[in-house]
């Protein structure tokens, strides 16, 4: 599990790292690993948006959330990460696939 957080237009803060990062593990236990994650936190005139892109087995979720306030910012996307991430989980279950795991690539033979 990977997040990778680059500040665009504003100055780096540990504080908004450590925010990102905590929310961040509470919403890895609805995605399966490996799991990559890229933060961008940019400023543009006055507005404050944080973008997240998450690779996790395969899949692909963008979140994009935008406001006057980046901690804001950071937890309504990762809210919408979360929303996303137990849709995606729930669609997969419902769909007779289970959820999705990773194996080492060996096959245990039947006991026969």
């Amino acid at each position: 599990m990977g997040l990778d957080v680059t500040f665009r237009g504003l100055e780096p803060s540990k504080r908004l790292r450590e925010r990102a990062e905590e929310k961040f593990s509470k919403v890895t236990r609805h995605l399966t690993e490996p799991i990559e994650a890229h933060l961008v936190c940019l400023k543009e005139k006055h507005r404050l948006r944080a973008e997240l892109t998450v690779h996790s087995a395969g899949d692909v979720l963008k979140v994009r959330e935008e406001g006057d306030d980046m901690f804001a910012s950071i937890d309504g996307s990762m809210n919408r990460l979360a929303r996303a991430a137990k849709r995606l989980r729930e669609r997969r279950i419902s769909r007779g696939r289970g959820p999705l795991t990773v194996t080492d690539g060996f096959t245990i033979p039947d006991p026969d």
